[in-house]
């Protein structure tokens, strides 16, 4: 196929699945593992220019060594247009195990990259805890007015009001203890999952809660 009209950049929106042993596996290994398999799959693959010129593949928010992601996303910008069904086919095949492929859509790329502007993440978290302990202090977190919390960053610790950030919480206590969040990306309003456990901790009056599985179950 040609290549779009002058003024059009083509990018090839990845949807995949981070799952069992690549949980473990870094954002910089994972940015490593796609290039070798968008390489390997013959993608026509945009590089940057200068003296060590590289594939220009953009991702969406790291996800915690250790969790899961249902519907991550990454963002390959193109030299031309490809039939997206051939690039699905090709890009399958060179995916290891636990990266599995699970949409790519060709779309025009502006100024910014269309993962510039994601909104928010949803999340799954099973909990070794359980009972109605557990359930008054999600209760408890879900109606306050502000949930504050302190950050460090690397000249001074700093305290921010997260509720903003905070779109859905929920728990559900049935075969296993899940709780069901959805958390801002947004710079302004971010809440990062580790914070609201945290939180839940200090209200169900315990050190910490044991987390036995993290997924985040989509981006948008």
């Amino acid at each position: 196929m040609s290549k779009l009209p002058p003024g059009r950049r083509p990018c090839a929106i990845i949807e995949f699945a981070k799952v069992g042993r690549m949980k473990y596996l870094s954002h910089l290994d994972l940015a490593r593992a796609m290039d070798r398999a968008v390489r390997r799959a013959r993608l026509p693959v945009a590089y940057s220019e200068g003296f060590h010129p590289h594939a220009q593949i953009s991702f969406g928010p790291p996800l915690p060594v250790g969790a899961e992601g249902l519907r991550e996303l990454c963002c390959v910008d193109l030299a031309r247009v490809a039939p997206p069904a051939e690039m699905t086919r090709a890009l399958s095949r060179q995916l290891p195990a636990g990266l599995d492929l699970v949409s790519l859509a060709i779309t025009d790329r502006g100024r910014r990259s269309p993962l510039a502007d994601l909104e928010a993440a949803g999340w799954e978290i099973e909990l070794a805890e359980s009972g109605p302990t557990l359930r008054a202090a999600v209760e408890s977190l879900w109606a306050a007015a502000e949930l504050p919390v302190a950050r460090q960053t690397k000249r001074f610790q700093t305290t921010v009001d997260i509720r903003p950030g905070l779109r859905e919480l929920a728990l559900h206590q049935e075969a296993k203890t899940l709780l069901v969040m959805e958390l801002s990306l947004r710079p302004e309003t971010l809440v990062k999952p580790e914070e609201i456990l945290q939180l839940l901790a200090e209200r169900a009056g315990v050190e910490s809660l044991t987390v036995r599985r993290q997924v985040r179950t989509y981006l948008r």
